[in-house]
């Protein structure tokens, strides 16, 4: 399917209902997102203040603010605060058996390549030139739900990640149907 641009606005890649929506806990009220996470794919192009604009569906899960670091991909994750406390204490319980030479020196640069971020009103969030530079992103970007994430891909790059990986993901999906019959 074709990718749409619209300033600053989010469109849903698949057809039908916001991608976002499924998986979306109808009785905990719209954009609050439960057992699967965030999820969806959304194309946005960055106004001229280098501003996004999260997809309505994401916004509950941001609200507060978050966290922007660099991810493999290599794309941008966008992380609620508790995920990014999650993801450094488990990240620093590893470090004394990984043998590296100066485990304090991955938890400096986790911190030194991550940004706070807060969105306005309208759901907009800043995104830092260096970011943006590191995943190679100009003004178009993909924002993909990845669970307790969301994260910012270069148009096309998120695409190839996905057709890289869409075998393996049916082998899943069929030991899944099998256990289900059983």
């Amino acid at each position: 399917m074709a990718l749409v641009d619209v300033q600053d606005s989010a469109v849903p890649i698949a057809g039908g209902a916001p991608a976002g929506v499924l998986g979306a806990d109808a009785a905990a009220g719209p954009g609050v997102v439960s057992d699967g996470g965030l999820t969806g794919r959304f194309r946005h192009t960055l106004d001229t203040k280098s501003r996004l604009v999260l997809p309505a569906i994401f916004r509950s899960t941001f609200a507060a603010g978050g966290y922007l670091t660099l991810w493999a991909g290599p794309c941008i994750a966008v992380l609620p605060p508790a995920e990014f406390r999650r993801w450094v204490e488990d990240t620093r319980s590893k470090l004394p058996q990984s043998g590296l030479d100066d485990p304090a020196a991955i938890l400096r640069q986790i911190h030194l390549r991550t940004t706070t971020f807060r969105p306005d009103v309208q759901g907009r969030l800043s995104l830092p030139d260096e970011l943006r530079a590191a995943i190679g992103v100009d003004r178009d970007v993909v924002v993909v739900g990845n669970g307790a994430r969301a994260e910012l891909w270069r148009p096309g790059s998120e695409a190839a990640d996905q057709d890289e990986h869409e075998q393996e993901i049916s082998l899943f999906q069929s030991a899944y149907d099998l256990l289900m019959r059983s």
